[in-house]
């Protein structure tokens, strides 16, 4: 069975699911609070980080 690639959003929609400004996702990004990769186009974050992290930053 292959390995499910994890589901990743853009930084935007990340702030959008935390309430946050984008700003500060990139702040997350750069204090390793959040895991970004790089897809080509923009920065993603993973889903699972930004949910987990969106019950505790409300």
């Amino acid at each position: 069975m292959a390995e499910q690639e994890p589901r990743t959003i853009p930084t935007l929609e990340a702030a959008e699911r935390l309430g946050v400004d984008v700003v500060d996702v990139y702040r997350m990004i750069d204090d390793g609070r959040l895991t970004a990769t790089w897809n080509g186009r923009r920065l993603v974050v993973p889903v699972e980080q930004v949910e987990s992290r969106a019950s505790t930053t409300r």
